[in-house]
């Protein structure tokens, strides 16, 4: 069984993170995985995560 108290934690943490990366996307135009998580203070790998968290909601990067 998972802990509320972790899960509230972890939450959180996760959306700051996905709209901070947004707001660099938005700001400084296209990035890289490794280039995010450098000003994210994360690893690629987990840039990678949240970016797939967000599934078919947005598309990063993707021009009008």
């Amino acid at each position: 069984m998972t802990s509320p108290v972790i899960y509230d934690t972890l939450a959180p943490m996760r959306a700051d993170r996905v709209v901070s990366m947004m707001l660099l996307l938005e700001n400084r135009g296209r990035m890289t995985a490794t280039e995010l998580a450098e000003e994210l203070e994360v690893s690629p790998r987990t840039v990678m995560r949240d970016i797939e968290s967000l599934g078919g909601a947005t598309r990063i990067g993707a021009g009008s």
